[in-house]
């Protein structure tokens, strides 16, 4: 995981926040707030139901993949 820290900071730093999914619901679903939402889930999971909008990268391949994606704006993983 220390990738993941890296990219969003570790407990308790500026880079990340946990987001509730009643919270995620609310500030970015209705509110439409600009983000960018990544389901680590594998393709066959993901493929069954997904967020609209969400891109999937799953957790095994985040790694090599995170150039692929966006940072202007929140990052919801």
């Amino acid at each position: 995981m220390s990738f993941l820290t890296r990219l969003f900071g570790g407990p308790g730093g500026a880079g990340h926040q946990l987001v509730s999914p009643a919270d995620y619901k609310t500030r970015y679903m209705e509110d439409a707030a600009p983000h960018t939402l990544v389901d680590v889930r594998t393709a066959e999971e993901f493929s069954g139901g997904y967020i609209p909008g969400a891109i999937n990268v799953s957790l095994q391949e985040l790694q090599q993949k995170m150039n692929r994606i966006p940072t202007d704006k929140p990052v919801i993983v």
